[in-house]
């Protein structure tokens, strides 16, 4: 199982602007920014773009959360199943492993 984030990710943009603006996001948005918004902190203290940084981290921590699930423990642990994160370069069609 691979998480998967795509770099230019409108969700994470409204969250930045978000935080950045101190503004409320509406509808569905909003959950999506409630989810992401842990992510920055961490992508603070990393060099280089916050965008980016955010992105990977925010896939990261899925990443985590997803393996954390106990309905996947079993197969985890006995090798069956890895969960992996991943970041989708839109510009050159690219997919790296985090």
């Amino acid at each position: 199982m691979t998480t998967a984030v795509a770099d230019k990710c409108g969700a994470v943009e409204a969250t930045l602007e978000s935080i950045q603006h101190d503004a409320v996001p509406h509808g569905d948005v909003a959950a999506l920014v409630k989810a992401i918004t842990p992510a920055v902190p961490v992508a603070e203290k990393r060099s280089g773009d916050l965008l980016e940084n955010t992105i990977r981290v925010n896939a990261e921590m899925s990443r985590d959360t997803i393996a954390k699930s106990s309905e996947l423990a079993e197969p985890l642990k006995a090798g069956r199943l890895k969960v992996l994160a991943g970041y989708y370069s839109l510009d050159d069609g690219t997919v790296s492993l985090l």
